[in-house]
């Protein structure tokens, strides 16, 4: 169960975060239940707002794949997951328009899954092999290399994350927060896949490839 506290003001205290902490830690089944989400103005105005294409960059790191399959086309590399931080801090909802089910609440159990991963100095230089990946698509894209050789500058129109939402916004939490800032991320890495379906997207296809990507996830996890 989901309950959301909105208000148009800050976040609860760190009083009000203790006792729903408290209640979480009374039993595993208070954990696995129920999940406390903050809503303020800005949430609540961006899901009403028409939509705002979100133009942005990513910077893959290494070698990547560049497909045209059907007319449309794909880039699939690696990104730090400090970038994707940066980006998330940035746009926040808007780049989760086509991910609203998702942004606005998360499962408890995967987020502090991502969380613990993310905050162990030994499993987070794996994060990229533990971690299912993060789907984009977009209206068109380009890319060109960075000062870095290392490193490729991705450009994208009217982008939108559809898959990966939870791993996007726990990464924002994670490297945002100032418990975590003598933490090194540097060499955390996530996969991403970008699509390019053009401006006319095809939102049956947006859809198959959400559902299939969640089915993906989901058999992983039972496997």
């Amino acid at each position: 169960m989901r309950i959301y506290l909105c208000n148009n003001g800050l976040k609860w205290t760190n009083k009000a975060q203790s006792y729903i902490d408290d209640f979480a830690n009374e039993s595993p089944m208070n954990r696995e239940l129920y999940e406390f989400i903050y809503i303020n103005h800005d949430m609540l105005l961006s899901i009403q707002q028409k939509d705002t294409p979100v133009d942005c960059m990513l910077t893959f790191k290494g070698k990547f794949i560049d497909e045209e399959l059907n007319f449309k086309r794909a880039l699939i590399g690696t990104v730090p997951v400090e970038n994707i931080a940066d980006l998330m801090n940035k746009y926040e909802n808007a780049i989760l328009k086509q991910n609203i089910r998702d942004f606005l609440g998360f499962k408890r159990s995967v987020n502090d899954g991502i969380k613990t991963t993310l905050l162990d100095p030994e499993t987070r230089k794996n994060f990229y092999f533990l971690n299912n990946g993060i789907t984009m698509i977009c209206a068109d894209l380009g890319y060109a290399p960075s000062g870095n050789k290392e490193f490729t500058l991705i450009k994208m129109l009217d982008a939108q994350i559809i898959n990966g939402g939870q791993t996007s916004k726990a990464l924002q939490q994670v490297l945002s927060d100032p418990k975590n800032k003598q933490q090194d991320f540097s060499e955390s890495m996530v996969l991403v896949r970008i699509y390019k379906l053009g401006a006319k997207k095809d939102e049956e296809l947006i859809y198959d490839i959400r559902c299939f990507g969640k089915s993906v996830e989901r058999n992983s996890r039972n496997n």
